[in-house]
């Protein structure tokens, strides 16, 4: 489907923010099954036999747990009040400007623009945060302990961070050593 030929007049707007209303509004409408409740039956308990009792009352209660548990199953539909599901009326997809800007971009251009370097240095401000946290706060943090040579990170080594953890994601292989193999 073609974007470009596709236009909405504030009339279909407003006629889509009706049926939204309408469809919002039969959802919480009362069912006429609400006075139909259909009790479960309680499930028998099971009995933790002391040692006094024989084996044979212990061997009849498990027969009667499996002759009470294998009686079949139905699955019927739900009683009450249920909510209706509301039909998805927007446009699927990424908004049309986005669409446009996004021609013959590479996947790092397109996830630059959903994730940007806003993001990337709260991540980079919070990381440094918790490591000096870590390093004043923490009895671990010994004179010589390695947490000690922690240098603050940046913006570039957050982005290469967050890079390894997609290739990781994206590449299957059986052990996680086999990532850091050079080739």
């Amino acid at each position: 489907m073609d974007f470009d030929d596709f236009e909405i007049s504030r009339e279909d707007l407003s006629r889509i923010d009706n049926i939204e209303i309408t469809l919002l509004n039969q959802s919480f409408q009362k069912s006429s099954d609400e006075d139909n409740i259909q009790l479960l039956r309680p499930r028998r308990r099971r009995i933790i036999l002391s040692d006094s009792e024989s084996s044979e009352t212990e061997i009849n209660r498990a027969i009667q747990d499996l002759a009470e548990s294998s009686s079949p199953s139905t699955w019927t539909d739900p009683k009450g009040n249920q909510r209706q599901l509301i039909a998805f009326t927007e446009i699927p997809g990424a908004p049309l400007h986005m669409c446009r800007l996004m021609i013959n971009k590479s996947p790092a251009e397109f996830y630059a623009l959903l994730v940007t370097d806003d993001v990337f240095n709260e991540r980079v401000k919070n990381t440094n945060h918790f490591a000096i946290a870590k390093i004043v706060n923490s009895q671990e943090a010994t004179k010589c302990a390695r947490i000690r040579n922690w240098a603050p990170t940046n913006l570039v080594e957050i982005k290469k961070f967050f890079g390894l953890v997609l290739f990781m994601g994206l590449v299957k292989l059986p052990k996680i050593s086999r990532l850091l193999v050079q080739r």
